[in-house]
């Protein structure tokens, strides 16, 4: 059976990499007793995906870990084996349960909003990336420097938005109003729906840069305050939809 968490990361969990991340949720279903299903062969690890690393100093309202499970121990007993039929009853029970004992497992900062079912043939959350939304706060005192909405104006009248992607190896000229399926700002915060999927990423700094240079700024060097606040899929009509509403509840 397939599992998809919808769990949250702020505060000094920003910080931490993602692989300590993947790490820390390895540990933490352990301990929770959640039968986690294992790879084979000589060195089986966790069968556990997550939908899209997310950077070190972001902090993010969804991120979405599938994992694979064998049966779960849930309050009235011995374990349960998902082959088996629930009422809806007995499946918020399961549910509930699964959520609290992780939760007892979590570090400040990190935050299990939501557990579902996934279809047994559906894709892994990081192959169903296909875009992700963001607030991007800009400090205060750099806010009032150049006319960002005018920039926000400008890219959505535009139909083409060329920028240099640098990359670790090379960096190249690409055409990125495609990838920006919303935009707007107010009040000092952007906020942004971009590609994210593995062929078109496009990271929120790409466009904040991108607005800067619209209005003949030098883009300057500042701390923003980035959040993801949505990853989604598409579904069968290729329309947008947020990852975790891919599972359902029974």
């Amino acid at each position: 059976m397939k599992l998809r968490i919808q769990f949250t990361k702020h505060g000094a969990m920003k910080f931490i990499g993602h692989l300590d991340t993947m790490r820390f949720f390895q540990r933490a279903i352990r301990r929770s007793g959640i039968d986690i299903a294992y790879t084979g062969g000589f060195s089986p690890h966790p069968i556990m995906t997550f939908a899209q690393p997310l950077g070190v100093g972001i902090e993010s309202d969804s991120e979405i870990l599938d994992i694979d499970v064998n049966s779960f121990d849930v309050p009235v007993g011995n374990p349960i084996k998902f082959e088996q039929q629930f009422d809806d009853d007995e499946i918020h029970t399961i549910r509930e349960h699964m959520i609290r004992v992780l939760s007892d497992q979590m570090s400040e900062g990190f935050l299990i909003r939501d557990i579902r079912l996934l279809p047994e043939k559906s894709d892994n959350a990081m192959a169903s990336v296909a875009a992700a939304a963001y607030t991007v706060i800009l400090p205060q005192d750099r806010t009032g420097e150049v006319d960002l909405a005018e920039a926000v104006e400008h890219i959505n009248a535009s139909e083409e938005l060329y920028v240099i992607k640098k990359t670790k190896k090379s960096e190249m000229q690409i055409d990125i109003r495609p990838r920006i399926y919303d935009l707007n700002y107010s009040d000092g915060r952007a906020r942004m729906c971009v590609d994210a999927s593995s062929a078109g990423n496009i990271k929120p700094e790409l466009v904040i840069s991108a607005m800067y240079e619209i209005m003949g700024a030098d883009y300057p060097e500042m701390r923003l305050g980035i959040t993801r606040n949505e990853i989604y899929g598409r579904d069968v009509n290729g329309d947008l939809k947020p990852l975790i509403e891919f599972g359902s509840y029974y």
